[in-house]
């Protein structure tokens, strides 16, 4: 167990020095840089999915939901159906989102009210409207702008 506790660390210790080396956000004219918390977690998610942001609104990738990725459960967790032409489902007790991904990103609640919100996919993998989804399950989002690193995006559970 303490091998995995020291693992943990090392990889904590490499996201935070990955992030300190982000140059700022506006520094050179690039893309804005956004970087994901779960709780008090920086997350580290497979193929370097970060949150994006598409019209306006933040999204972020669906496996933010998944605990065993971030090490953090935040309450919410997720399905995907491939078949049908990947269809993407979030759910917790407090109720249940779809997002069919062929239609668009298409969201319904689990009595099949459409929503005003959907998904987008980014190189394959389904993102979600981080303040939208997050309203919907009940947990805290915070979107915090530094001044030289970019901005953080945290989700957060009571």
């Amino acid at each position: 167990m303490k091998g995995k506790n020291r693992l943990s660390a090392l990889l904590c210790t490499l996201a935070i020095l990955c992030a300190l080396a982000v140059p700022a956000a506006g520094s050179s004219g690039n893309t804005p840089v956004y970087l994901l918390a779960a709780n008090d977690k920086f997350c580290d998610l497979p193929g370097g999915a970060l949150p994006l942001a598409v019209g306006g609104t933040i999204y972020i990738p669906y496996s933010t939901f998944d605990r065993n990725l971030t090490g953090v459960d935040l309450g919410v967790y997720y399905g995907i159906t491939p078949e049908r032409g990947t269809v993407l489902t979030l759910y917790a007790l407090s109720g249940m989102l779809t997002f069919t991904m062929n239609d668009n990103g298409r969201c319904e609640d689990n009595l099949g009210n459409a929503m005003s919100f959907h998904a987008v996919t980014r190189n394959g993998i389904p993102y979600v409207p981080a303040a939208a989804v997050s309203n919907f399950f009940g947990l805290q989002y915070s979107f915090l702008p530094t001044t030289d690193r970019g901005t953080c995006i945290r989700i957060t559970n009571p």
